[in-house]
């Protein structure tokens, strides 16, 4: 079974105290502020109760005066009593018998069993730790996360191209991305350039590399002119020897190997090779 978020709070939090604006003990209300801060990042002062009006300074007063803050208002929606609460929804008790000045949990199961709520709840007996309970039903009714990626662990990945434009408009310093890096493409070429003069301009023992690069096309092989004739002669012959035996199917072998002699002779003949006087071998 896959452990989420939610399922390791519950952990850390079942029988100990939790007291986070270190006034009165641990109450109840301490156990819904930590968790909206921890598994939701609320704001320090966003999940307090409300100051006037209806159990002011009450537990009750968060889910009768909703939203108490525009952080709660766009991270939690508010239930009526008579929903089936989830897993990871906030239980909010008015002034009944069971719970005279209001009270908040937190429910870890999900659904109502034999008229009960399973929850995790805080300052419920004299030693105000937080416990793993079953309760009466909301009475107020409940506040669902909007987010529940913590309760459920499903992860829900960004697309490619969400990716893309918060990279884009990511602020770093007060620049965003994009600006940053516009401009990158001509900075680019200008390097480029300037390596390449620094290159074309680089001594190499007093002699820049562009003088020494100067007149490589022109460089002769030893040889090479004197080969490349003796190879086209070659290759002329072979193939006028093989066009003229095609075309002297059937006639006497005598007169085939006389017509081929010729044709080869002829064709050397024609062929202007010239071998260039600078060409070592050939002096």
């Amino acid at each position: 079974m896959n452990v989420t978020a939610f399922d390791d709070w519950v952990a850390r939090h079942r029988d100990r105290g939790t007291d986070m604006d270190g006034y009165y003990g641990t109450q109840c209300w301490d156990l819904w502020a930590n968790y909206a801060t921890e598994l939701f990042g609320a704001p320090a002062g966003t999940v307090n109760t409300a100051p006037t009006g209806a159990n002011a300074g009450l537990a009750g007063s968060i889910w009768e005066q909703y939203p108490t803050s525009g952080w709660v208002g766009a991270n939690f929606t508010r239930l009526p009593a008579t929903v089936s609460p989830r897993r990871g929804d906030v239980a909010f008790w008015g002034n009944d018998p069971t719970h005279p000045v209001t009270h908040v949990a937190i429910v870890i199961q999900d659904g109502v069993h034999n008229g009960r709520i399973h929850v995790l709840a805080q300052n419920v007996d004299a030693s105000m730790l937080a416990r793993d309970m079953w309760d009466t039903t909301a009475t107020d009714g409940y506040l669902r996360p909007n987010n529940q990626q913590p309760i459920t662990g499903d992860d829900d990945m960004p697309t490619a191209q969400e990716i893309a434009e918060a990279v884009w408009n990511f602020n770093q310093n007060g620049t965003k991305c994009r600006d940053r890096l516009q401009g990158i493409d001509k900075a680019a070429n200008d390097i480029v350039k300037t390596v390449g003069e620094r290159v074309w301009s680089f001594p190499i023992q007093n002699v820049q590399a562009r003088d020494r690069l100067y007149g490589l096309d022109k460089l002769q092989v030893p040889g090479l002119s004197r080969q490349l004739a003796t190879l086209t002669a070659t290759v002329a012959a072979q193939q006028t020897a093989i066009d003229t035996l095609a075309k002297s199917l059937g006639a006497n072998p005598q007169d085939i190997s006389k017509t081929v002699e010729k044709a080869v002779k002829d064709k050397l003949d024609s062929l202007q090779i010239t071998v260039t006087t600078d060409d070592k071998e050939a002096e």
